[in-house]
């Protein structure tokens, strides 16, 4: 599979997830998943930058899906207190039951879109925060790399394109993390996670062959 590919594979999969988890699990369920979500990051950032990082994900949530009218057109679609007594004057109790399923489901959507937001928010803090151990693990990468170079050493194309591949589902791990509702994952997975995916990312820089430095 080609890296792009491979790459396009994990966001696809990642974005209908965003679509498909709300029409599985109840709104109530993500709704407590996101309580519980919240807690634990005020366990481990504290509440002050536990503030801000809600603080945050709420701009950002106004901004996409606020000024878009996204959100709004998502009310819209919930159906009143006058349309349910409607529905069930005029129709039936299955009329009434689906009516409020769509509105469940709306609901649920409503949930994992602020989720979604949220995680995002807590990614890029993290990534704020590993970002010296980031750029060092590129710098010993290309050091190394050079090193091979000075020494003659064998640059193989299938060790890199293993270290990238693996570098890359690593990164699927905090991308699917975004849309699962009911485990939640405490943020301290994060720097684990860099650990992690930093050896196999050093390992492909390493054995990078000499044209994309030309």
């Amino acid at each position: 599979m080609k890296s792009t590919s491979h790459i396009g594979f994990w966001i696809v999969l990642a974005l209908v997830g965003i679509f498909v988890v709300p029409f599985f699990v109840p709104a109530e369920i993500l709704l407590t998943s996101l309580k519980r979500e919240q807690a634990s990051i005020t366990r481990v950032f504290g509440d002050h930058y536990t503030g801000e990082i809600i603080k945050a994900a709420n701009v950002a949530h106004s901004l996409v899906f606020g000024v878009t009218g996204v959100q709004a057109g998502l009310n819209d679609l919930q159906h009143s207190q006058d349309d349910m007594r409607l529905a069930h004057q005029v129709g039936s109790t299955v009329a009434t039951f689906f009516a409020f399923e769509a509105d469940s489901k709306v609901r649920a959507l409503s949930v994992q879109l602020y989720s979604v937001i949220l995680r995002i928010i807590v990614l890029l803090a993290w990534l704020l925060i590993l970002l010296p151990f980031v750029i060092a693990v590129v710098f010993d990468g290309f050091q190394m790399r050079h090193v091979k170079f000075a020494s003659l050493g064998h640059q193989n194309p299938t060790a890199f394109s293993l270290g990238f591949h693996v570098t890359i589902l690593l990164c699927a791990v905090p991308l699917l993390s975004i849309i699962v509702p009911t485990y939640v994952v405490t943020p301290l997975f994060m720097p684990f996670w860099v650990i992690a995916t930093a050896l196999p990312f050093s390992f492909a820089i390493r054995h990078t062959q000499p044209i994309f430095t030309r």
